[in-house]
């Protein structure tokens, strides 16, 4: 028995963001690694989320009270995802590599140079 070819459009074009407006979702299947989603409340806001989590502060911005960070319009989440995402990749990402270095030297420094 022949394998159907099918392949869904975020494994075909991942690096563009796919848009189903009935269901008020839009997706992102490559940023930098990262899945990024963005889904319509039915209070008409946004909601930013990154692979399955919602509730992803960073830097200087605080979560809100609700749990999750919403948005005025599409475009204010989008930049949200893109801008954490990027924060979790230069900022974050160096600053735990570097502190697992210095961890790693003080076990062992004749084995972990800092």
């Amino acid at each position: 028995m022949k394998r159907g070819l099918h392949t869904s459009a975020l494994f075909t074009w991942p690096d563009v963001w796919h848009a189903n407006e009935q269901a008020g979702t839009w997706e992102y299947g490559n940023y930098r690694h990262c899945y990024l989603f963005v889904l319509r409340l039915e209070n008409g806001k946004y909601k930013a989320l990154i692979g399955s989590g919602e509730n992803i502060p960073y830097g200087n911005k605080t979560l809100p009270e609700c749990g999750y960070f919403a948005y005025d319009t599409l475009e204010e989440a989008k930049a949200h995802c893109t801008e954490y995402v990027d924060w979790v990749r230069d900022v974050y990402d160096v600053q735990e590599k570097l502190a697992l270095q210095a961890r790693l030297h003080r076990m062992n420094p004749k084995v972990y140079l800092s």
